[in-house]
């Protein structure tokens, strides 16, 4: 979800369920998440307009799937408010 907000630069929250895994598996996700979350707007600012993102990350197996693909597929279908 996005939301345009008025901020001058984007803010990310990520919503992971449970069944992802532990507490330490959702919140070494989320870290992940962010970084590459950073490196995409460092990369190309006008790529990730300024607002408020919410991205829901789905239980799937986190070993197979690379940060980059998932946080480009999460951005590229959010709904705008």
């Amino acid at each position: 979800m996005f939301l345009a907000d008025g901020s001058e630069v984007p803010c990310v929250a990520f919503s992971i369920t449970r069944k992802v895994g532990s507490a330490v598996v959702r919140n070494k996700i989320r870290r992940q998440l962010r970084e590459e979350f950073r490196r995409l707007h460092l990369l190309d600012p006008q790529n990730i307009p300024p607002g408020s993102y919410l991205i829901r990350i789905k239980p799937e197996p986190w070993k197979t799937k690379n940060p980059q693909k998932t946080l480009e597929k999460a951005l590229k279908n959010l709904e705008k408010l």
